[in-house]
């Protein structure tokens, strides 16, 4: 937003009389505006993983697959000293000691990136070889539930039955139709699979392990700032039993003005009950 507003508020700040002396040497500074342009094309790196991982049913094979292609790109901008197009031009205009300064804090700050992702997030204390349980292809590799099978239920690793099941879900998922196999989340296809068969207790052994690892709680502080927005100062009298429900519509439905209203006036007894004085007792 900053830098689509740089030249009036260049004018604005460099301009007027008696600007405010930091913003006026700010505006004045090219190096200002370089710093700028490197944030604005590294933050769009930040911007998608931070949206999914605050989807509310994120998968730990998600989650895996979202931390690696993070690390990917940001390890690629340092080891390529790449820090935006427009930063490389506005990187030109400046004394080479300048420049160069710049870019080692660009560098220092990706290295900060690397090494605060590395400590915090072990990968190498999670399950290895879950990619499988996202179901994007139609084809299991039976080995690589194995792998998975070792690490997490070695009981059933060496069974049999784990071979035969793996062959019977790939025959299964196989005659799902296209249209469904693409729509639907790893969560639905699971359950369709599962949904009275009976014929997969290994592999029902293992995928329940890994979707029920809980990867985020950035839904879960959501819904407390949802909350904290329902329940104010000014509104400090409401019953927790409705504060419960105002929730359940913010966080349960997604529809526009227009498909509510069409809900409602296809819902008669609803819009009674709306009408009626029980929602006030």
């Amino acid at each position: 937003m900053m830098l689509r507003l740089w030249d009036p508020l260049y004018q604005l700040f460099t301009g007027c009389d008696k600007p405010p002396r930091i913003l006026e040497d700010f505006f004045k500074s090219n190096e200002s505006r370089c710093v700028l342009e490197f944030l604005q094309s590294v933050l769009a790196v930040f911007e998608r993983p931070l949206l999914l991982l605050q989807k509310p049913t994120l998968l730990l094979p998600e989650l895996l697959s979202v931390a690696e292609n993070f690390m990917f790109q940001i390890k690629n901008r340092q080891e390529r000293a790449f820090f935006g197009s427009a930063t490389a031009t506005s990187l030109r205009i400046l004394s080479n000691e300048a420049a160069v300064l710049l870019q080692e804090n660009f560098l220092e700050f990706y290295t900060t990136v690397i090494d605060y992702v590395e400590k915090w997030f072990r990968s190498e204390l999670l399950p290895s070889n879950i990619s499988w349980v996202m179901l994007t292809t139609r084809d299991v590799d039976y080995n690589e539930v194995v792998e998975l099978a070792r690490q997490i239920a070695p009981d059933i690793a060496e069974m049999d039955e784990l071979f035969n099941e793996v062959m019977e879900l790939n025959r299964l998922i196989k005659q799902i139709p296209d249209t469904v196999f693409n729509e639907d989340s790893a969560e639905t296809k699971w359950m369709k699979v599962f949904q009275g068969n009976y014929s997969f207790p290994c592999i029902y052994k293992l995928v329940s392990i890994i979707l029920s690892i809980p990867v985020s709680n950035a839904f879960v502080e959501q819904v407390f700032s949802l909350c904290g927005a329902q329940w104010t100062d000014q509104r400090n009298s409401l019953k927790p039993e409705t504060v419960k429900a105002l929730l359940q519509v913010r966080v349960n439905f997604d529809l526009t003005c227009n498909e509510m209203f069409k809900f409602l006036m296809k819902n008669n007894s609803l819009r009674q009950k709306i009408r009626g004085a029980a929602k006030w007792e």
